[in-house]
């Protein structure tokens, strides 16, 4: 929105170095009569109202070429700032492509971890205790399952973080 408003600063103001450069086309007349021309016992005709004059061109004045040319730069320099806004917004968009990317895979990761594999683990920690408590399986298995439950509680919670840092990128894009 910035780079807009910038954009927008720029029109306007080589809006206005062309009205200061290339003034509007007149035809020069005037309701105001010039009575300095007359004198006294002269032979001149006073001037008649409504006299047509030369318009003013701004071709003729000295710092025409100069005054045009920053016109020119400004022009160039607004058709630059409109490439970069556009490169911007197409960055932006990439940007948001990607963290929605990334949100449904976290999401999609999390889900997975809550429904099965958490559930998982932890009917494999059951089996394997009641198999402990019976006799029928040494403790090194039982804390095989116990060491297995806890990764996968910790992949949720990694899965739950990463879901969140990808939300936090996708509103930080928007601009929440």
């Amino acid at each position: 929105q910035q780079d807009r408003l910038r954009l927008d600063r720029m029109r306007t103001m080589i809006e206005m170095a062309r009205r200061m450069v290339f003034p509007d086309a007149s035809l020069g007349a005037s309701f105001f009569q010039n009575g300095m021309g007359v004198t006294s016992g002269s032979d001149m005709a006073p001037p008649m109202p409504f006299m047509d004059q030369p318009p003013v061109a701004g071709r003729n004045d000295p710092n025409f070429a100069q005054q045009d040319a920053y016109v020119r730069e400004l022009q160039t320099r607004v058709g630059a700032m409109e490439k970069m806004l556009a490169d911007s917004e197409n960055m932006v968009r990439a940007q948001v492509q990607e963290a929605l990317i990334a949100l449904d895979t976290a999401r999609r990761m999390q889900a997975l971890y809550d429904e099965t594999l958490v559930s998982q683990a932890r009917q494999a920690m059951q089996s394997a205790a009641a198999a402990y408590q019976t006799g029928k399986t040494d403790f090194s298995s039982y804390l095989d399952t116990q060491r297995t439950l806890l990764k996968v509680r910790l992949g949720a919670e990694d899965a739950g973080r990463m879901y969140r840092m990808a939300l936090a990128k996708l509103e930080q894009l928007c601009g929440r």
